[in-house]
């Protein structure tokens, strides 16, 4: 399924589900082993880093808060975009055409502005975007 992908982009749903496990876990497994073997190059938003430590902190989850900073400060092949001023503009854009909330309009702006294939997602507010999007 990912062999016809060069390049991805990751929402910050896909890093929950695959370390605190879903229905999806399975084919998040398969995505995240192509991209560790380089078989596919990756990149998600900085702001993913903050998405995910948001409920760990929370509940005051230490290892949970350990074994993201670990996976995702050394996973290979996975690259994160900081937010500049070229995608803070096109967030906003995207907020106004497709009423996405801020967080959702920055992970789509980083995926159009880093040239990916497609994004991947299970948040269904991305159905209405006009880019390549695989929703879980």
């Amino acid at each position: 399924m990912w062999s016809q992908y060069r390049k991805v982009a990751i929402d910050s749903n896909c890093f929950i589900y695959l370390i605190e496990g879903s229905a999806f876990a399975q084919q998040l497994h398969d995505l995240f082993q192509h991209i560790e073997q380089g078989k596919l190059e990756a990149v998600t938003s900085t702001l993913t880093y903050t998405e995910v430590l948001t409920a760990p902190y929370k509940t005051k989850n230490s290892q949970l808060i350990e074994e993201y900073r670990t996976t995702l400060r050394h996973f290979p092949h996975l690259r994160f975009r900081s937010l500049d001023l070229p995608i803070a503009d096109r967030s906003a854009q995207y907020r106004v055409q497709y009423g996405l909330k801020t967080p959702d309009a920055i992970q789509l702006a980083t995926a159009v502005i880093e040239e990916v294939d497609v994004f991947i997602t299970h948040d269904q507010d991305f159905r209405k975007v006009e880019f390549p999007v695989l929703l879980l």
